[in-house]
């Protein structure tokens, strides 16, 4: 009969166990989340938040399943144009800089973790056309791009002298660029310490020479 009794109270304590197992479970039913991260491209360009300034990422709750929204928003860089949000597991993104996305809660699992979206804000770097002033010989043309280089280049050329570069006036000023095009660092306006274009538009910049061996 002793036996009996131990046995018995084990199992009833094993039922217990289920029982209270079981309500914990479902309790974490109840507790679905959908969590929306925000980044942008390039990264460390302009900024970017989801549902409220300085926020780059937010979580909402919900039933199983649920559509919860969330509102994002981007700030386009000066030297950049927008060129919209992109995404690889949310749909029906907006075309503006701000919106509203919708997105679902996670599924019933039997647990509470969240279901994870993430939201990229997309910037292009703006192109400006800068103007070559011969100075006394034949003109030039390059195209800048914001934080960038030059490229499409067509050089100036004096008969009898050597181009040694181009500058912000028709003698002395700064060196904007070498006779190869090369961006100088951290001049003034134009180029920030890692020799890239910063100004944002296009310019107008004259040859200058040394004498010596034609490069016409």
């Amino acid at each position: 009969k002793s036996l009996t009794r131990v046995i018995n109270n084990y199992k009833g304590l094993l039922i217990l166990c289920a029982i209270t197992s079981t309500f914990g479970v479902e309790s974490a039913w109840g507790n679905y989340y959908a969590k929306v991260t925000v980044s942008t491209n390039p990264t460390g360009k302009g900024s970017v938040y989801v549902e409220k300034s300085g926020q780059t990422s937010a979580t909402k709750s919900g039933d199983s399943d649920a559509n919860v929204s969330f509102s994002i928003s981007a700030t386009t860089p000066p030297g950049y144009e927008w060129s919209g949000w992109t995404s690889s597991n949310v749909s029906g993104l907006p075309s503006e800089t701000s919106g509203t996305i919708t997105v679902k809660t996670a599924t019933k699992t039997g647990d509470s973790n969240a279901k994870e979206y993430s939201v990229t804000a997309n910037f292009t770097a703006k192109t400006y056309d800068i103007t070559l002033d011969g100075n006394g010989g034949s003109k030039g043309s390059a195209t800048a791009t914001y934080d960038g280089g030059w490229s499409s280049i067509t050089h100036c050329s004096r008969t009898g002298y050597t181009l040694d570069g181009y500058y912000t006036t028709q003698s002395g000023g700064y060196k904007v660029a070498d006779a190869l095009g090369n961006l100088q660092k951290s001049i003034s306006e134009y180029t920030d310490a890692n020799g890239k274009w910063i100004k944002d538009g296009g310019a107008t910049l004259y040859a200058q020479y040394n004498v010596g061996y034609s490069n016409a």
